[in-house]
């Protein structure tokens, strides 16, 4: 045991372990792997979280903006939830590829449920040619097979009161609609709901039965929401100056004072009722709130980097073989030993990237560390095998010498 662990852990130091290499289990190179992901992906996730606190308060334009904006918002938090009397998009009204001067604000604390989009919906063929959902409807069974619905959010929000009896005669047409709009009513006969969920009922009812291909598209309503749209924006880089605060959640982009651009996503769970009186505890408890998510975000997003780092391991593993093999007899193997030799570096190398991915978050946007950490983790290994085989090079040719 004593064995095994000065050549994992020592083997980085000392080439008389790593000589071991190709004669041991692969299963130490596996482990090798494995360790090095877990070690890398911790890295830049510390260097994220411990480097946040640091860029928020070195982005004097974004807090002067967010003190201007949420001055008045009247922010306060209950049971997890915020809410606030003041709703802005200053996203609503821009073409499409305008930005907001500035920096962008959204706040919508709305029940996520409840407020649905204005959303409509149109058709397309393979050539992009477009028809209107009714016009889809009309069509024969084989005909709608060509046309693919396309659900087209507006951004703006609904009001389901206004087209009431639409949806009311639409459901008495049919079976299903009947029965459902009889439940509604009885419920609400019964004062079992409240005559706004009467009127968020009939509304979803209305789209389960005209919509039926939207089924399973709405993760947080029965309709399609306004908190789908918002969530959509971001995924989609909307942009890279923007603050959006909703009922549980907050999402961002700034830029520090120095340059850095900071994504980053906060969750209010754990935050204390009352109102929201100090903005910047308030992000950075929202920030805090979001580690768990950010880390799991940060190992699905390792996997994109691990196969150009394993790819480049073969490839040092190769250059490893071909070396030893005509210019250093005492560390001939095969291919496979050369493999065991380079990952017998990984995990002390992985180590010293750490230190190095944490270091790099302060001064560097994510994406970038991300990059300069596979690549510092990459040149780390390579430099290390290359001392191994030079020093094996060297005693070689001194070898020959004295004999």
């Amino acid at each position: 045991m004593i064995a095994w662990l000065k050549y994992f852990f020592l083997g980085f130091f000392n080439d008389k372990y790593i000589e071991e290499a190709p004669n041991r289990s692969f299963w130490n190179s596996f482990l090798g792997v494995v360790s090095a992901f877990l070690i890398l992906c911790t890295g830049v996730f510390t260097g994220y979280v411990s480097s946040f606190n640091t860029h928020y308060k070195n982005s004097g334009e974004f807090r002067a903006f967010l003190s201007a904006s949420l001055d008045d918002a009247e922010l306060k938090m209950e049971n997890g939830r915020l809410s606030s009397p003041k709703y802005v998009n200053n996203f609503l009204d821009l073409e499409d590829g305008e930005k907001p001067q500035g920096y962008g604000l959204i706040i919508d604390t709305r029940p996520a449920a409840e407020t649905f989009d204005d959303f409509s919906v149109m058709c397309y063929d393979v050539k992009e040619n477009e028809i209107t959902y009714s016009e889809y409807m009309a069509l024969s069974a084989s005909d709608k097979k060509a046309y693919t619905p396309r659900l087209l959010y507006s951004g703006k929000t609904l009001d389901v009161t206004l087209k009431q009896d639409e949806y009311k005669n639409y459901l008495n047409g049919s079976e299903a609609g009947r029965a459902a709009l009889s439940a509604l009513d009885s419920k609400r006969e019964s004062v079992e709901i409240t005559e706004t969920e009467y009127a968020n009922g009939v509304y979803t009812e209305y789209i389960k039965l005209y919509y039926p291909s939207l089924a399973g598209v709405e993760r947080y309503g029965q309709a399609p929401t306004l908190r789908t749209y918002y969530l959509g924006m971001v995924v989609s880089d909307f942009s890279d100056s923007f603050i959006m605060i909703l009922d549980d959640l907050c999402v961002g982009s700034f830029k520090t004072d120095s340059g850095v651009q900071v994504e980053f996503e906060g969750y209010f769970s754990g935050i204390g009722d009352g109102s929201v009186d100090n903005l910047d505890k308030f992000i950075s408890d929202a920030f805090a709130a979001s580690s768990g998510y950010n880390f799991l975000l940060y190992f699905l997003n390792m996997f994109k980097f691990v196969p150009i780092a394993l790819v480049a391991f073969l490839i040092i593993a190769l250059l490893t073989f071909i070396i030893c093999r005509y210019k250093v007899p005492a560390l001939k193997t095969g291919y496979i030993g050369s493999l065991k030799i380079v990952c017998s570096y990984l995990f002390i190398s992985s180590v010293i990237t750490f230190i190095v991915s944490v270091a790099l978050s302060f001064f560097n946007n994510k994406l970038t560390v991300y990059l300069m950490s596979m690549i510092v983790f990459v040149v780390i290994v390579l430099f290390r095998v290359a001392v191994l085989i030079v020093a094996g090079i060297i005693k070689e040719q001194k070898n020959s010498r004295q004999s």
